[in-house]
């Protein structure tokens, strides 16, 4: 054939959401995916994925301009896939999370998915002294056993939390077991 010239054409770059995920906004989450989903009629439906940072952010680009939410999901225990926890930007559902509007070529930061907000209701709370005076800065860690002991015979450490100036902490969104 013959060349063609001629047409201009102007390639953008995509816009981009990013921001940080964080478990009952407690700790950071270091594993798991974000989502960014479209309506398509009444569904909503994923475009793009991003991978949790170990530093608990996430950065999904090259979006085109157009209606966004985002939804996230991760373990609280990575080594067997236990604890299965979930959030959205701005909301408890999906269907009730905020619409973020980009624009070509847009960067929105600081987008905070909080995961297991209102998924689990159990709570581990206590006081750490040393003889009667409170110890604060305390780390307190939760664990769980392997889901088949005898494959996997270790605890291992799902979440954490420090204790206050009055030596209480609180561990929150847990599940029955």
């Amino acid at each position: 054939g013959e060349p063609v010239t001629g047409i201009d054409m102007t390639l953008h770059p995509g816009s981009v959401l990013a921001g940080p995920v964080s478990i009952l906004n407690e700790q950071e989450a270091t594993a798991g995916d974000v989502y960014a989903m479209q309506q398509v009629g009444t569904e909503w439906m994923q475009v793009a994925t991003s991978l949790i940072s170990t530093t608990g952010t996430y950065e999904i680009s090259g979006l085109p301009a157009g209606v966004y939410r985002l939804w996230a999901s991760s373990y609280f225990d990575t080594a067997n896939y236990r604890d299965y926890l979930s959030g959205v930007y701005q909301g408890n559902t999906l269907e009730n999370a905020q619409n973020i509007t980009l624009t070509t070529s847009e960067t929105k930061t600081n987008l905070d998915i909080v995961l297991g907000v209102g998924q689990n209701d159990g709570v581990v709370m206590g006081k750490v002294t040393a003889g009667d005076a409170p110890l604060a800065g305390i780390r307190v860690n939760l664990y769980s056993a392997g889901s088949d002991p005898s494959y996997y015979p270790f605890w291992n450490a799902i979440i954490y939390t420090y204790t206050d100036e009055s030596g209480l902490f609180k561990l929150g969104g847990l599940s029955s077991g």
